[in-house]
């Protein structure tokens, strides 16, 4: 039964092919002209397809380049502010360390006129007294220096020595109170985070 309907469907197929030859015997130019039209009829309709394709391609590439321009934009930004802060924390930084030098400074001339004020004072004291040298208490026993049978020996040094101990006495301290106050302060970067 399905083969019968089958058979018939290409006989039905066989005549209609038949047909059509026939016709484009009759009339070549005319169905030439028929069938360009239909294959032209056919490519517009896929042509709009793929004219719908590229344009919205196209809108897609002109929104990636706005999207791109805007990025490069932001990171520009982004890298001005970036950099302006930095400026401003390297003069902030460079501003307190330039207060903290000269807080150092004036530390050191208080103390190196201290001392030199005392050592003055001493010489002064020492001279009247007799002495020839200004001295400097040492402990009994300390190696190169001799023994006296007194509980305190005085070592003897010039006057410029002693001056020059004072000088390096006020910048020591005055180094070491400048490094206690770089420690405290908010400048040094903060240890790494783990």
């Amino acid at each position: 039964m399905i083969g019968k309907f089958l058979l018939g469907g290409l006989g039905w197929l066989r005549e209609a092919i038949s047909a059509l030859l026939s016709v484009i015997r009759q009339y070549p130019w005319q169905c030439a002209v028929a069938a360009l039209l239909a294959l032209l009829l056919w490519q517009n309709g896929t042509l709009n397809g793929v004219r719908k394709d590229l344009l919205a391609m196209t809108k897609a590439r002109d929104a990636e380049q706005v999207a791109h321009k805007q990025t490069v934009q932001n990171y520009h930004d982004a890298s001005k502010r970036a950099q302006e802060a930095a400026v401003a924390e390297k003069q902030r930084v460079e501003t307190e360390h330039r207060r903290m030098a000269q807080h150092a400074d004036q530390n050191y001339d208080s103390l190196r006129a201290q001392y030199r004020a005392l050592l003055l004072q001493r010489t002064a004291s020492t001279n009247s007294s007799g002495a020839r040298e200004t001295g400097l208490p040492v402990n009994p026993g300390t190696p190169g220096v001799p023994e006296s049978g007194t509980s305190v020996a005085w070592l003897y040094i010039s006057q410029p020595d002693a001056m020059k101990c004072a000088d390096l006495g006020a910048y020591s301290m005055a180094a070491f109170k400048w490094g206690e106050e770089v420690a405290k302060s908010s400048t040094l970067p903060s240890p790494p985070r783990e």
